[in-house]
């Protein structure tokens, strides 16, 4: 009896022991199992973000094609005045811009040395050959007389006036032919100003430097007319009396168009309607010309029409929002806007860009 109930205790305690060994075999086998997939999360669905363009409307207005073309206001007559040698230092300058001056007046000076003196001491001795042939002249005009009421030919002592007259001339002709060298290098050394008028144009810094023979140094204009010189090349569409609206810095001028007659083909005039001002010589202006022209008719921004081939297009929105082309005829393309003939109407919005 004993012996059985040893029996049964083992045998409890290994069918717990098996019992135990599956659990942990269930238990254990449980990791072995692949692990469920987890679900991706669904991708976030954006709304539709059309394109931020900006536009431009049919409108109806005057279209212009302008040109600017350069212009300097000058006078009818110039002056351009330099010095006759090289290598003097200039002494005196007389003048500054803007100053009216007189003809005659002298305006700069070189380094003259002794010149002026030894013009002076020449003059004197020419004042005293002059004054020399009249006291003979005279003299001898008293022997004619004399003789004559002799009822006597020549005398010895008209003879002798007569050669100290001959002679007297002679020294006369020689020292005004000093007298005129001497001049001349005065002159050569001096600026003079040939016309009335006003200085617009000095050398800079000329007072103190160094001649150069024919160098431009000084620039007198006249007063009595001046205008806007233009190159006639960049100006050639124009007509004789058109009017033509000048610029200079703010202030405009009306002008009316006049062609030189000695460079027609060179240079054209913009000549001041009087009672309108003048500006100050040598200011530079801008003359802006109206090359074509249309009156109130149908335009849009030049950027918003684009080209494909030799079409001109453009691009709006339709009716979905969607971005959609049309072909349109074009006629003058001005400054800013460009004729529309045909393919919009007036208040049609399109894309610009």
């Amino acid at each position: 009896m004993v012996h059985r109930k040893k029996n049964l205790r083992r045998s409890g305690r290994l069918g717990g022991g098996i019992l135990f060994f599956t659990s942990c075999l269930l238990l254990s086998s449980c990791g072995l199992l692949p692990q469920e997939e987890e679900y991706r999360a669904a991708p976030t669905i954006r709304e539709y973000e059309s394109e931020a363009y900006s536009y431009a409307s049919v409108s109806k207005e005057d279209i212009q094609l302008t040109k600017k073309v350069s212009c300097v206001y000058s006078s009818a007559q110039e002056s351009q005045l330099s010095f006759g040698v090289s290598g003097e230092r200039v002494q005196n300058l007389y003048v500054s811009l803007g100053d009216t001056v007189k003809k005659g007046d002298v305006l700069a000076e070189l380094n003259m040395g002794g010149l002026p003196e030894e013009w002076e001491q020449v003059d004197a001795e020419r004042e005293e050959q002059e004054l020399e042939q009249r006291h003979l002249t005279e003299l001898l005009d008293l022997e004619k007389r004399r003789m004559q009421a002799l009822g006597a030919a020549k005398s010895q002592a008209a003879e002798r006036y007569e050669k100290q007259i001959r002679e007297g001339a002679q020294e006369l002709e020689l020292i005004e032919a000093r007298l005129s060298a001497l001049q001349k290098k005065i002159d050569a050394r001096r600026v003079v100003a040939p016309i009335d008028g006003s200085v617009f144009y000095i050398k800079n810094e000329l007072a103190g430097q160094a001649s150069k023979k024919d160098e431009v140094v000084l620039r007198i204009v006249s007063g009595e007319e001046c205008y806007f010189v233009a190159d006639a090349a960049e100006a050639d569409m124009l007509q004789e009396g058109d009017s033509v609206s000048v610029v200079v810095s703010s202030t405009v001028y009306e002008t009316k168009v006049r062609f030189p007659k000695e460079q027609p083909s060179e240079e054209i005039y913009f000549v001041i309607s009087a009672g309108d001002g003048q500006p100050e010589m040598g200011s530079k202006g801008s003359a802006t010309l109206v090359l074509e022209e249309r009156k109130d008719v149908l335009c849009l921004a030049n950027q918003a029409i684009k080209r494909v081939g030799e079409d001109s297009v453009v691009y709006y929105e339709d009716e979905n929002g969607i971005k959609a082309m049309k072909y349109i005829e074009t006629g003058l393309q001005g400054n800013q806007k460009t004729e529309i003939l045909s393919g919009l109407e007036f208040g049609e919005t399109v894309i610009m860009k």
